[in-house]
């Protein structure tokens, strides 16, 4: 339905933004980072899931479905 539909889109939108802030934080070390993010996926993927159905989130996936911004590789260690 489109209430689920827009929440489901609200929440990725929230994942995008709290990962986004975990890779601009230079507080945290790279693994750190990754594992954040790796949380925030999987925690996000399980929200959106129970919100839209497991079918809705496959075809959701198969869509483009639910991604977040990348990290960047990290730095070469001298």
């Amino acid at each position: 339905d489109k209430g689920a539909a827009l929440q489901a889109h609200k929440m990725q939108q929230d994942a995008r933004d709290a990962a986004q802030a975990i890779i601009s934080n230079q507080a945290l070390s790279h693994e750190a980072k990754a594992r954040a993010l790796q949380d925030i996926q999987r925690a996000g993927q399980q929200a959106i899931s129970g919100v839209i159905g497991e079918r809705g989130f496959k075809y959701y996936q198969r869509k483009g479905g639910f991604s977040l911004p990348s990290l960047p590789p990290a730095p070469a260690q001298p």
